[in-house]
């Protein structure tokens, strides 16, 4: 192996790397202390491999380039190469709690596959994905699936950025990757039905698909006790929202009727549950003694609540890692179909606030 050439440079006093009269060395310089063209150092550095050149040349670039601590520009990069490696995830709210295992997985899968993460916020993201869009600084975009974008937003950035739906099925030739929300929902309203409760209520959030799923997922339960004969009053109360004032206002539509109440909850997630714990606690209701409640999604939250709150586990750190892996391949042009996330299954998670 050839050694490289040793190359002699004067620094500027004063300053960290470059040449005199520049601070931060450009690929002119080092084309200048090297003596060959600009277009000769770029495909050195990038490894160009159809380049043909002497060895010793190519030695003396990287030996220059080295000491001038030239840096290429990661932008200039992204343009050429019209790659940036670089995600978009769109949320509803990212103050939500039940977002932080779905961020985890995200993070994970995008460093493990060497993408960086760009999280934003659906309040604001139509304003900012046309610039982001525009000046394409992203590879790909996930969105969740009915609270981040209009329908006209996602299909005019979906014919730009390759896109993936989060939570939901696909919409207009977008995939979509989304958990068993259904069956969750279904498991905890039977086991209050197998318990013998004998009235329920369901307390939904925003809606969307997700939230579609879980109703589904509660009234198939209801429909199923009943061609057995069992009697169970039943009761889907709907939000605009998902978080703990949104279920405190559920819990005021709930008992608006007087006194009477439900003997089971089944809340389509913690913001909620919060929420609606807060406001039955506040009336004087105990939760498990009058009512009892069971929350769709486990978050960390879960347990520090008092009582602390049953729930159906959902993999959501798996949701995360499988919208991105279903994302690369939607950007390497394979056809991608929607995705239902089954490993691990809805597993009901059994805590103080049932009895």
């Amino acid at each position: 192996m050839a050694v490289p050439a040793t190359v002699s440079i004067e620094r500027a006093a004063g300053r960290g790397g470059g040449v005199p009269g520049h601070g931060k060395a450009r690929i002119q310089d080092v084309a200048t202390a090297a003596g060959v063209s600009i277009g000769t150092v770029s495909r050195v550095l990038n490894n160009d491999k159809t380049l043909s050149i002497r060895e010793s040349t190519r030695n003396k670039i990287i030996a220059v380039s080295n000491q001038l601590d030239y840096v290429p520009n990661s932008s200039a990069i992204a343009l050429r190469r019209q790659k940036t490696d670089t995600i978009g995830l769109v949320l509803d709210d990212v103050t939500n709690p039940v977002f932080s295992e779905i961020i985890a997985g995200v993070h994970a899968e995008c460093t493990l596959r060497d993408f960086n993460l760009v999280l934003l916020d659906a309040k604001d993201s139509a304003r900012m994905m046309t610039g982001l869009v525009k000046n394409r600084y992203l590879d790909g975009l996930i969105v969740q699936s009915g609270y981040g974008l209009k329908d006209a937003d996602l299909a005019k950035f979906s014919e730009t950025v390759p896109t993936v739906l989060l939570n939901g099925p696909g919409i207009g030739g977008v995939p979509g990757v989304f958990l068993e929300e259904d069956v969750a929902s279904e498991i905890a309203t039977e086991y209050f039905l197998t318990e013998r409760y004998s009235s329920v209520a369901f307390i939904g959030g925003s809606p969307g698909p997700s939230e579609d799923m879980r109703i589904e997922g509660f009234n198939r339960a209801i429909r199923n006790a009943t061609k057995t004969g069992a009697r169970t009053a039943a009761t889907v109360i709907r939000t605009d929202g998902w978080r703990a004032v949104d279920g405190t206002q559920a819990i005021a539509e709930l008992l608006a009727g007087g006194d009477s109440y439900p003997e089971a909850i089944v809340i389509a997630n913690n913001g909620l549950a919060v929420g609606a714990m807060s406001a039955l606690a506040d009336r004087g209701i105990s939760i498990p003694h009058d009512v009892s409640v069971i929350a769709i999604q486990d978050t960390w939250l879960s347990e520090f609540l008092v009582p602390h709150l049953s729930t159906v586990r959902l993999g959501l750190r798996q949701l995360g890692k499988v919208v991105v892996r279903q994302l690369v391949d939607v950007i390497s042009g394979e056809a991608v179909e929607d995705h239902v996330v089954k490993d691990p299954k809805p597993r009901l998670i059994l805590r103080s606030s049932t009895r």
